[in-house]
């Protein structure tokens, strides 16, 4: 740098020109270097302090001071920590209650280690310093006391405590109904306390942090909600119901009593009641028709009507008659119930104990197992037309049987033809059936309400007698002869049911069926090396050739039970007609029944040959039993024209399959 001389000015002296900092600056600058470096170096140094294993001033875990205290020493402080928590309590306020919490009893404890506390408060590794500094002037690092309780069925059990103290659930309106006078209590319901247990328990641990102080549990007020008496009515407006019986338990299900609200007028006497007041509300009630202490003192009071019959044939029917009215006895219907007796005797086989016997199918008489089993229908059947029960579905034999009077009878087969009659009285019903000395009994017991009775009429129209046809048997012994099936009548008769009141004055004459039975030959066997009784040469039968179907009267194939159809028009075909009445048959309207059947069969000898002992007869063949008796030959009164109209008309008779028993 060159120097510049500069003029002084007048009257002074002249002065040098500057030369840099000079000395004395240099050494100013080197001494505040001299510092910084020092103060950095003595920063970096307390970073590094900060950042060892010891925790920084001012750090505290609630009332505990961790100051300075290494891992070793701070974990061993935290621990000696916990006994201080032995004799703390707190109390817990909960409205004009208190209850006390003991941390000694809760097993209470410091939870913490050495490590977070060196850790808490330093930051970074050059804000350590910083933060070191300012513990040491007194700012704190306070860490979270973090305590653990061992004993939590204890702290449980407290807070339970707590609640129970003033827990009192909402109690919303309702009301109770006495059945049997009718009575309604109104309750107007009060509202509800309760305790957040889990805001108490907040509260709790954080008051144990600081070892001591109490708790206030917030009580929360739930109001009740306002009676809706529009639904109030909806619930309590009933119909009456009568008593009845439960035919699971036998029990009688006690009446109901019928009852209406008054909405607006229950809103009036309710609408000032306290919390927690009740009143009486008077409703209008109506009595049913059936009592409880009516319908126990009438159950099964009455006969309503009866009916019996002898029973035929060998062991094996008897049984089978046994079996299928034992599955009757007992059966209750309610009022409007029916009775199906397929589906109460199930189907009849021999896994249920049910035997071979007579009985009739598509080819005639056969032994089948179940054969029988139309004599308790039968019975059943006249017992309900004395008993003036609604018959819902009823079909007669073919043939007349020996059991029952004509027209009275009712067959049945698994599946396809069934008897079922109804409950049409306001009363329980029940079926009583037994057997002594062969006769087997149907009762029907009820209630009666009134004092009329049925007598049963049965007016024969007109008789077809039966023929006499041969057939060939190979196992009849020669020289003899059998009789495989004997005759029938054909007869086409009416049913009337007469009811009358108790005094005997005829009420009505009700035509209940007419029914048909067709004359069936009597059929004698003989060995076909004597040749037929009358000369003629029989033809074999032919095992394959159509039989007619005993209950419609269709051809049906002998193998298949199949109903044989017209080739042209697709028509079921049906055998030949019966012949029109002749010399041998009568029509006689007022003719009084005769016995429904012909006599029993019996071996009956060649015209040069010893008679040989009789076989067992057919069912059909027995005397007629002892069944209900049947009206004189006199006249029968005349109805009101109003009562001639048959009320329970003949159901269509569906095909019975081949081997299927209808009786």
């Amino acid at each position: 740098m060159e120097n510049v001389e500069e003029k002084a000015p007048e009257g002074g002296r002249r002065l040098a020109a500057k030369k840099g900092l000079g000395k004395r600056g240099k050494t100013v600058i080197a001494v505040v270097c001299a510092v910084a470096v020092l103060l950095a170096s003595g920063y970096l140094g307390l970073c590094a302090y900060a950042a060892g294993d010891r925790v920084i001033p001012g750090t505290r875990m609630g009332q505990v001071d961790l100051s300075g205290l290494t891992v070793e020493e701070a974990a061993q402080k935290l621990e000696e920590e916990t006994g201080r928590y032995a004799a703390v309590e707190v109390p817990i306020q909960v409205g004009d209650k208190t209850v006390t919490f003991s941390a000694g009893e809760a097993g209470v404890r410091v939870e913490g280690d050495g490590q977070a506390a060196v850790r808490a408060g330093k930051g970074s590794f050059f804000a350590g310093g910083w933060n070191y500094l300012m513990g040491l002037f007194g700012r704190e690092t306070q860490l979270h006391c973090q305590l653990a309780v061992d004993n939590q069925d204890y702290l449980n059990k407290t807070l339970e405590a707590v609640s129970a103290a003033v827990d009192r659930p909402v109690e919303d309106p309702h009301w109770e109904l006495d059945e049997e006078t009718g009575e309604l209590t109104f309750y107007r319901g009060h509202s509800g306390q309760s305790v957040d247990q889990q805001a108490v328990r907040q509260a709790l641990m954080e008051a144990l942090a600081e070892q001591g102080g109490a708790v206030t549990a917030q009580v929360v007020q739930t109001e009740p909600k306002e009676p809706d008496f529009a639904q109030m009515k909806a619930e309590v407006d009933r119909e009456p119901a009568d008593a009845s019986l439960d035919l699971e338990t036998n029990e009688i299900v006690p009446h109901k009593l019928g009852l209406t609200l008054d909405a607006a007028e229950a809103e009036r006497l309710l609408g000032d009641l306290a919390e927690g007041e009740s009143a009486k509300l008077p409703l209008e009630t109506q009595e049913p028709d059936i009592t409880t202490l009516e319908l126990r003192a009438s159950l099964f009071r009455d006969l309503l009507g009866e009916a019996s019959s002898k029973i035929s044939g060998d062991a094996n029917r008897v049984g089978n008659v046994r079996l299928a009215a034992e599955a009757c006895n007992g059966v209750i219907l309610l009022p409007g119930q029916t009775m199906s007796y397929n589906q109460t005797t199930g189907q009849r086989t021999a896994a249920k104990g049910y035997r071979k016997a007579s009985g009739y199918t598509a080819k005639g008489i056969e032994d089948m197992v179940g054969g029988g089993v139309c004599q308790p229908s039968s019975t059943l059947y006249l017992a309900c037309l004395n008993a003036n029960l609604e018959i819902v579905q009823r079909s007669n034999h073919r043939y007349t049987v020996s059991y029952m009077p004509d027209g009275m009878d009712a067959t049945v087969s698994w599946p396809n033809l069934d008897y079922v009659f109804a409950n049409n009285t306001p009363y329980p019903l029940k079926v009583v059936t037994s057997i002594a000395d062969r006769v087997l009994k149907v009762q029907l017991y009820g209630t009666k309400t009134d004092d009329t009775y049925v007598e049963m009429e049965s007016v024969r129209l007109s008789t077809t007698p039966a023929g006499v046809s041969y057939q060939a048997d190979e196992t009849v012994p020669r020289g003899t002869t059998k009789v495989l099936q004997s005759a029938h009548t054909g007869k086409k008769v009416q049913v009337y049911k007469n009811l009358y009141q108790g005094d005997g004055t005829l009420i009505s004459r009700t035509l209940v069926s007419t029914d048909t039975y067709r004359p069936g030959d009597k059929i004698i066997g003989y060995n076909p090396l004597d040749g037929a009784p009358d000369g003629s040469v029989a033809p074999v039968p032919d095992p394959n050739a159509p039989v007619v179907d005993p209950v419609t009267g269709y051809l049906v194939d002998p193998n298949t039970g199949a109903v044989l159809t017209d080739p042209n028009t697709g028509e079921p075909m049906t055998a030949e007609p019966s012949p029109a009445p002749s010399a041998g048959e009568t029509t006689d309207p007022g003719q009084a029944t005769e016995p429904s059947a012909e006599p029993a069969p019996s071996v009956e000898p060649a015209p040069s040959v010893e008679p040989t002992p009789s076989t067992e007869p057919a069912p059909s063949a027995e005397p007629t039993p002892s069944a209900e008796p049947t009206p004189s030959a006199e006249p029968s009164p005349q109805p009101p024209a109003q009562s001639e109209t048959p009320v329970l008309p003949p159901v269509p008779e569906p095909v019975a399959p081949e081997g299927i028993p209808q009786d």
